[in-house]
């Protein structure tokens, strides 16, 4: 058997174990977040993907060690003040820092535009990269939310390799960070509180974007946002209503749809479904844009049924109308409009 078949089946059951134990040995414990586990094991999985004969042979940029170990690198600040108390405004500029030095210092050469010069491309990316670290702590105020969303797109990048988009090594450390941070979906603590906190979802949030940065160099761009258009859009719809400076609307975690359902009613078990058959939905269109002739067709038709389905999240409560009852409720409001503007005219005609 070839080294690229036995690698992955052999790094997802190592990583499923490792990621396992860890949870059960070491959860209780006051300093132990799964994305410190989560980042050793993607560490480890880009390391060993180097001993494949010709490493970089399906790489269409040029990559090198530096490259691909820069953004894990990177990540180690916000590892170590995983549990340090730092006001938000303070993470996210860490999370912007820890990004700018994977993507200048670890000199990613990744276009977007490619009108641009390659310093304004990579501030792009710097900032796309904070912004993705940065919703998946907002994500993260559902237990587990976070865990399930960096799971399944990182499982999308080793889909991406499966269909020839990604490199080998992307699509392991993909599948291996997807495996260690599976167990989070089942495991529970004793006292019910959440494993992972909001500066750990931001880890797993920075790991896997710098896995994404990566595949942004090799072309994948479109896919990659088909891929993150749920947490993205749940931070823009909760930022949006921050910026109407309402008293209600001052909790970025809180204001997000699905935080909106769980208030509602919703159960955590179903939220958590409802993020993995959002993300099956968009892994499968993202696939497609990998073959589609222009980049923004499934983008499109992606983010139409992101937002619809966020609009159903925010509206549990009501019950559609049927047909019947739309129509009547059509023509009420318009006889009590005509109505209304009868007694209008009616004043002005009794003033004259």
């Amino acid at each position: 058997m070839s080294f690229q078949f036995l690698f992955p089946l052999a790094g997802i059951i190592v990583c499923l174990i490792v990621s396992a134990a860890a949870m059960v040995l070491l959860g209780t414990r006051k300093f132990y977040s799964p994305a410190w586990t989560a980042l050793l094991l993607t560490a480890l999985a880009a390391a060993v993907g180097l001993f494949e004969p010709h490493p970089y042979n399906d790489f269409i940029s040029e990559m090198s060690v530096w490259c691909l170990f820069a953004p894990l690198t990177a990540a180690l600040p916000l590892a170590l003040t995983v549990f340090a108390p730092l006001p938000i405004g303070w993470r996210t500029l860490l999370i912007f820092v820890c990004a700018a030095a994977a993507v200048f210092g670890g000199s990613i050469p990744t276009v977007l535009v490619f009108a641009w010069p390659l310093w304004l491309n990579q501030l792009l990316i710097v900032g796309a990269w904070t912004l993705c670290a940065v919703s998946f702590g907002v994500l993260n105020y559902i237990p587990t939310a976070a865990a399930a969303q960096t799971a399944c797109t990182a499982g999308a990048v080793f889909l991406l390799y499966i269909l020839g988009a990604a490199p080998f090594i992307l699509g392991i450390e993909g599948l291996c960070l997807a495996a260690a941070v599976l167990p989070l979906l089942f495991y529970r603590l004793p006292d019910g509180k959440p494993l992972l906190n909001t500066a750990g979802a931001e880890l797993l949030g920075f790991i896997l974007s710098g896995i994404l940065a990566l595949e942004v160099a090799e072309g994948g761009a479109s896919a990659l946002l088909i891929f993150l258009l749920y947490p993205l859009f749940e931070f823009v719809f909760a930022a949006g209503q921050k910026l109407t400076f309402l008293p209600r609307y001052q909790n970025l975690p809180t204001d997000t749809a699905l935080a909106k359902a769980v208030a509602q009613g919703l159960n955590l078990e179903l939220a958590n479904q409802y993020v993995v058959r959002i993300n099956i939905l968009l892994i499968l269109f993202g696939c497609f844009q990998v073959y589609a002739p222009n980049w923004y067709s499934m983008l499109i038709i992606c983010a139409l049924a992101t937002a619809w389905q966020m609009l159903r999240l925010t509206n549990l409560n009501v019950r559609p109308l049927s047909f019947g009852e739309t129509n009547r409720q059509i023509m009420s409001e318009l006889k009590k409009n005509a109505t209304d503007l009868k007694n209008n005219l009616n004043r002005i005609k009794r003033k004259k």
